[in-house]
């Protein structure tokens, strides 16, 4: 049976020279265990928006390194299936990993315009029991 999934993480490996900036030159002996496990699992990697590097080592100038450690990697079978499917590289702001956020491609049909919030409905005095009455609605509907 081929199965649809997808591994997300830290690999703490790059594979090739080219996913690394500053440092020491990269030992193609090291990356390959990785790309042996890759290939015989029969993974591909998600594109990527973004950026190309995940993981710095926070310093400036000419001490700084920047590395793709991090890597949204699926099966063949998810990628016939979901292949709008992408990563995107948010900023980092309390780790030295930009996070990825897996924008999954949704293949149901929509029914009309995607909802938006506006900020404005707060001010407005029904808001907050209209949103408890729907909430509460919508919650004990379903259960």
């Amino acid at each position: 049976m081929n199965y649809k999934w997808c591994v997300i993480g830290d690999a703490n490996l790059i594979w090739d020279q080219d996913e690394k900036s500053g440092g020491i030159v990269v030992n193609p002996s090291h990356t390959h265990l990785f790309l042996e496990f890759i290939n015989r699992s029969c993974l591909m990697e998600m594109p990527l928006k973004g950026g190309s590097f995940m993981w710095s080592n926070q310093r400036c100038d000419e001490a700084v390194i920047l590395e793709k450690l991090d890597r949204i990697l699926i099966s063949r079978e998810w990628s016939f299936f979901f292949p709008k499917d992408v990563g995107l590289l948010e900023a980092a702001t309390v780790s030295d990993h930009n996070p990825i956020i897996p924008l999954l491609d949704d293949h149901r049909k929509r029914r009309g315009k995607d909802f938006k919030f506006e900020s404005k409905w707060l001010i407005e005095e029904e808001c907050l029991s209209n949103v408890n009455e729907s909430w509460i609605n919508t919650h004990f509907a379903s259960t």
